[in-house]
């Protein structure tokens, strides 16, 4: 048997501002809808039409499952939806004439946002899409810590790893109605002691980065590039690593795919491109210009020079890419078999927004992956689950300290620019724990309600992506808003309840603001 076990990691921190009409930031949600989550069940079902055997494995954050699942912001993904194609109304006069080379691609905009917003609203919305895929055997979803806090920076504050584990499962089993296999560590970090936590929620397999395998105790050192065994912990769950030597071709910056001359070029987008008067109706207030998505011209070259985007040229390159990527797969695993693996497989874990968002061919690409494997015939697509079901070659160990991104040992999320959000953390805990040992059982229900806001406050405020967004620079001054107000509000409703002044208004303000986790998903934990 050998396989490829491709994984889409989705998620999106918990934006929602029902206190604004038209909040910027939500456009993260909107965005990632149409250009990924979207276009992937299209993707798929169109494999599925075609008898095209496709399995894959993809994580739905528990912030986004809920974000998906909420009312006020699926309306919202609608608007979005619905003002750009009025955009794109208007850009189909700009661009009439029949030699325009930019006509065919308002076309192709238009009826894709069409598709996209019959699949949300005629066909019950993209869960529901997405559930019966998993149904189908198609896809495997799994799930992720609570609001992808760093387990292992959150290891040191007692009850924080068991709470966005805990949560995290509950969040997917009132939403998907099952109990999940895998989970996918938040920025694959991990260290001792979170696989026993795993276990304790019947968590059977999770991925990390190639050194934890590597690394992995007992055993010497592997070198870099040799082949990965899944490692089984001592208390049951089993670490997947991923495979840099196949993964790399598609998410290096300097020899990936996403790079070749006749993909769209991301940046050039008609937001930027228009003037401010045409472009200002299709945007939120107080906004000059940002991405709408519609964009006309390739990467062409590393000058500001761009040639219009060719479609069919690009849809080219994606199967060239796609038959490389799979000879680059047949390699590795006939590799891996001449080295006496008897199960051999490759892992590949990418973003899922790398697809379709950032890389606009990537879903078209991996579609022709999927067709270029069921040509081959002796390499199968799996999950994890499939893997262990059939059998898949294990050794048992402990999974070495790591995580993915820069250094590969956590350093962005604790970085000069955010170590300085674990002490709050660490210190709202412990009063968590003294609230609910003095107050848990109050008979007054505002008292349990603040109660409940306290730990949806803390839990939002652990969240990985303020961290990285401070160390990478982009949008901070939006992490920083975000973090001083889940801090405050900590704080406001720790005073409430110690002086016994309840300010409700306050309260009611919170819980209207973020309502995520509902008491059935704390009742997990």
């Amino acid at each position: 048997m050998k396989s490829l076990i491709l994984q889409l990691h989705a998620h999106l921190p918990y934006v929602r501002h029902p206190e604004w009409d038209n909040f910027l930031e939500e456009q993260w949600l909107f965005e990632a809808v149409v250009e990924t989550y979207a276009p992937l069940v299209l993707m798929l079902e169109e494999l599925r039409r075609e008898h095209i055997p496709a399995r894959l494995t993809m994580t739905l954050s528990p912030t986004l499952l809920m974000m998906l699942d909420d009312e006020l912001l699926h309306s919202r993904t609608v608007r979005y939806i619905n003002t750009r194609l009025r955009l794109l109304y208007d850009e189909a006069v700009r661009h009439e004439k029949d030699d325009d080379p930019f006509k065919p691609l308002v076309e192709f905009y238009t009826g894709r946002l069409i598709q996209i917003r019959d699949l949300l609203n005629g066909r019950g919305g993209l869960l529901r899409a997405l559930r019966a895929l998993q149904d189908a055997d198609i896809i495997e979803i799994i799930t992720c810590g609570a609001t992808h806090g760093f387990l292992p920076h959150l290891i040191h504050s007692p009850g924080s790893v068991e709470r966005q584990v805990r949560v995290g499962v509950g969040v997917y089993e009132r939403i998907l109605g099952r109990k999940p296999n895998g989970i996918w560590l938040p920025e694959c970090g991990f260290t001792q002691g979170i696989d026993s936590i795993l276990a304790s929620e019947g968590i059977k397999f999770f991925f990390v980065e190639s050194h934890a395998i590597e690394l992995a105790a007992p055993g010497e050192k592997l070198p870099a590039g040799e082949p990965l065994i899944p490692v089984k912990c001592p208390t049951g769950p089993v670490a997947f690593g991923r495979d840099r030597e196949t993964s790399k071709a598609v998410w290096s910056a300097e020899e990936g795919y996403p790079g070749d001359y006749n993909y769209r070029d991301f940046y050039r987008d008609v937001g930027f491109d228009l003037p401010d008067e045409e472009i200002a109706p299709y945007l939120p207030p107080a906004v000059a210009h940002t991405f709408t998505g519609i964009k006309y011209y390739a990467i062409t070259g590393e000058t500001d020079k761009k040639d219009p985007y060719d479609r069919d040229l690009a849809l080219e390159s994606a199967k060239l890419h796609a038959e490389d990527f799979v000879r680059r797969v047949q390699g590795r695993l006939s590799w891996m078999e001449e080295s006496g693996l008897k199960t051999p497989t490759v892992v590949c874990p990418y973003d899922a927004e790398l697809f379709g968002h950032w890389w606009f061919e990537g879903m078209d690409w991996l579609g022709d992956v999927f067709r270029g494997l069921s040509k081959i015939g002796d390499i199968d697509s799996l999950t994890p689950s499939d893997y262990l079901r059939r059998g898949g070659e294990i050794r048992r160990g402990m999974p070495a300290h790591s995580s993915w991104g820069d250094g590969g040992y956590g350093e962005v999320w604790g970085s000069d620019q955010a170590e300085w959000i674990y002490p709050h953390i660490y210190g709202l805990n412990r009063h968590l724990k003294r609230l609910k040992a003095k107050f848990g059982n109050h008979p007054d229900p505002q008292v349990h309600n603040a109660l409940l806001q306290y730990e949806r406050e803390l839990l939002l405020l652990e969240s990985s992506d303020w961290p990285f967004i401070l160390h990478t620079g982009t949008q901070a001054g939006y992490a920083n808003i975000r973090l001083a107000e889940h801090i405050t509000a900590c704080r406001e409703i720790r005073d409430m309840l110690d002086t016994g002044v309840m300010d409700h208004l306050r309260l009611s303000e919170y819980m209207w603001k973020h309502p995520c986790f509902t008491e059935t998903d704390f009742k997990q934990s």
